[in-house]
């Protein structure tokens, strides 16, 4: 996108006992992504167009669903004319980013760790495709925004299990995240002056939450098997 960007990330972690059995630990982070190659994908894609036969035009230049008698302006069969136009012209945007919030905690337990974290983004700058009633066309534009909350925990063993020199371990977790955003995937297009009524109040739709969640929550179990002697690691 031709833009020079910072992002700078900070971490802390403070021992609170000194023996590292209870560690608190947050981060202030900002990310520059964006999914770039699908807009350079479109933006070389060509638009949609309809082509009608001779004798379906109608004397004022229209096309109907059956033949007319008399066609007073012929229109070759293949000549064609644009639905709508597309503007997914990028390069004039700011590169779209999130800044990221996180606190958390870490508690050995026994013989294992917990982690419990929450992490805040916020997307800003985010692509949105927009209508411009005055050019007809959709265009991208910086107007997108996105947030987010996410709660996870994560267990796993201080140290791995030995068995006939090979060493096992294993890391069970989960996290539950929410997410708002102004566009429900990069391909949305919705008209920016049509105006909804969502759960009892009057919105543009652009602002309608997303109808469901990717993923609300997810859960793993990660098994971690190391062959010292074979050099080998297999998860």
């Amino acid at each position: 996108m031709k833009n020079t960007n910072i992002a700078p990330r900070f971490s802390t972690r403070y021992d609170l006992w000194g023996d590292r059995s209870t560690e608190l630990f947050s981060g202030v982070n900002r990310y520059y992504a964006g999914n770039v190659l699908a807009y350079k994908l479109r933006a070389a894609r060509i638009l949609g167009y309809y082509e009608c036969r001779p004798e379906h035009v109608t004397a004022t230049g229209s096309c109907s669903a059956k033949p007319v008698t008399q066609v007073t302006t012929p229109v070759a069969w293949g000549s064609p004319k644009p639905l709508n136009e597309v503007n997914y012209n990028y390069t004039s945007l700011n590169t779209p980013y999130s800044d990221e919030l996180n606190v958390g905690v870490q508690q050995h337990i026994y013989d294992t760790v917990w982690a419990l974290k929450w992490i805040h983004r916020a997307g800003k700058d985010q692509l949105a495709a927009e209508r411009d009633d005055k050019t007809k066309t959709t265009v991208l534009t910086n107007n997108g925004k996105m947030e987010s909350d996410t709660y996870s925990l994560v267990i796993r063993p201080i140290a791995p299990h030995e068995w006939n020199s090979v060493l096992l371990s294993w890391t069970v977790g989960g996290n539950i995240q929410r997410t708002n955003s102004s566009n429900t995937a990069y391909d949305t297009e919705v008209d920016l002056d049509s105006m909804i009524i969502y759960k009892g109040k009057l919105m543009r739709e652009i602002d309608r939450p997303a109808d469901d969640f990717n993923r609300p929550w997810t859960a793993f179990v990660e098994l971690n098997t190391e062959f010292p002697k074979w050099q080998l690691d297999w998860t």
